[in-house]
């Protein structure tokens, strides 16, 4: 059997994508330690939901919101991060909620009829929880003067800071985007400061296929926690220090979210 293994949710820049890819090599000389002879090979997905449905997936990382909207019955829960950041407490994290540094905005009820910017639609941290978060202060199901969808959490960050083609006045930031991007693109993390965190949510949980035997899910789990102990390095890298083996269950929240939203007359950013 051949098999295809990512960690693209926080691949930033190439130096990301190598400690990512180190990770991962380390995975892979665990199961050859024990005996698995199946060939792995390490990828850089361009279609990122193709790539969580691909019936060869032996690991990848995906986003919690599309984990239960889009990938029901096409994946598996392997393992969710403890990442050592502001904003991230166990398996569990909340998204750091963003203005430009020169703001007089001390709370997110204070942006009111501002520009707001979103990575993408489908996102837990940057949409949904974002949205869970306005809703109360929505009216007549408005918040926002305009929404605008960026791609990426390093380009809200970047129109939130006043740099390059977008502009805006409020984001809400995944707290491991947000700790990388100070590392990676400090000129840019100055330009903006943190007023307050989201609920939180289940961490970017790793995901396998369903078609990957339990066994070997068990086994990648077991595989994972040894890394804790013989590749602390590694992962210190990436800024995870443990893993947790939660239930599909445990990301229901996500959709109480959404859920709640809706109750308050609020669907959709706006």
């Amino acid at each position: 059997m051949s098999w295809r293994v990512s960690l693209p949710m926080y691949a930033l820049t190439a130096e990301l994508r190598r400690r990512s890819d180190a990770l991962l090599h380390a995975l892979i000389e665990t199961r050859r330690s024990r005996g698995w002879h199946d060939k792995v090979t390490i990828v850089e997905p361009e279609d990122l939901l193709e790539h969580w449905r691909d019936p060869s997936l032996l690991l990848s990382q995906t986003c919690g919101y599309p984990l239960l909207k889009s990938l029901a019955n096409k994946v598996q829960l392997v393992a969710t991060p403890h990442y050592d950041v502001a904003g991230c407490g166990g398996p569990f994290y909340a998204s750091a909620l963003i203005v430009n540094a020169q703001s007089e905005a001390a709370t997110l009820a204070d942006c009111k009829g501002k520009i707001a910017a979103v990575n993408t639609h489908d996102s837990q941290s940057g949409m949904n929880a974002f949205r869970h978060a306005v809703a109360p202060h929505a009216d007549g199901g408005k918040f926002f003067e305009k929404v605008i969808y960026t791609k990426s959490h390093l380009a809200s960050v970047r129109a939130v800071g006043g740099i390059g083609d977008w502009s805006a006045d409020v984001a809400a930031i995944d707290p491991v985007s947000l700790a990388l991007i100070q590392e990676s693109f400090p000129e840019a993390a100055r330009r903006v400061r943190t007023i307050g965190y989201t609920a939180p949510a289940p961490v970017l949980p790793f995901i396998c296929s369903i078609r990957v035997p339990k066994q070997v899910v068990a086994e990648l789990q077991a595989d994972l926690q040894a890394l804790v102990q013989k590749k602390a390095d590694v992962l210190r890298g990436l800024r995870i220090r443990d893993f947790s083996f939660l239930s599909l269950e445990d990301y229901r929240i996500i959709l109480d979210y959404e859920s709640e939203a809706q109750q308050r007359g609020y669907p959709t950013l706006r």
